[in-house]
């Protein structure tokens, strides 16, 4: 397994991206709010997932700006900066990510009544390997990340969905850069077919 996950550090972004922004490492989740004026708010939210082929985080133009987009609409957005699988002090690298990305949606219906959205509205928002992630959240119903106390019983299972330019396959026609970074250079054949964090 990868460390027990932990719910993503809260943040909330002020500041105008003047150029764009990539991670290539982090330690622990970190979740950004978008919150549109309360009275232009509706009840639905979104976790945007970055996309950076499992090797970086494209957070700036592939999150922060949809992110922007979906406040016009009334949405609440939040950009989810997940650890990715080549950090070096995972046990299991495959799986940090889902459970990033799980405890994110616990996090969320935890504390929708505080941003006045709803617990049962919560979606997720994939661009390229963030879309493969957002696939793996919406149909991996077994809970990876390991969280107790009121946390415990919340759904991992985002209410929707929706993926621009997704990484779709590991296997024959996969993105090789997304598959070697999730995966590793070597992985054999079967762990392609059978990595919890697949298209089903």
């Amino acid at each position: 397994m990868a460390k027990k996950a932990k719910c993503p550090i809260q943040k909330y972004w002020h500041l105008k991206p003047r150029r764009k922004r990539v991670l290539a490492e982090l330690k622990e989740p970190e979740l950004f709010a978008f919150l549109p004026p309360i009275k232009e708010r509706n009840q639905k939210s979104v976790i945007i997932i970055p996309g950076g082929g499992y090797s970086k985080l494209t957070y700036d133009e592939g999150a922060f700006q949809i992110a922007k987009w979906m406040n016009t609409l009334g949405i609440s957005a939040f950009v989810l900066n997940y650890r990715l699988p080549i950090s070096t002090d995972l046990i299991q690298r495959e799986i940090a990510p889902l459970q990033d990305a799980q405890a994110a949606i616990k996090y969320i219906r935890k504390n929708a009544e505080q941003w006045k959205i709803s617990p049962n509205l919560v979606g997720v928002v994939g661009t390229s390997a963030g879309g493969h992630l957002a696939t793996s959240v919406s149909n991996i119903s077994i809970d990876y990340t390991e969280l107790k106390g009121d946390l415990a019983n919340i759904s991992t299972i985002p209410d929707f969905a929706v993926l621009f330019c997704p990484v779709i396959d590991l296997g024959e026609f996969a993105h090789k850069g997304s598959r070697n970074s999730l995966l590793g250079e070597n992985a054999s054949e079967e762990k392609s077919q059978n990595i919890p964090c697949k298209i089903v």
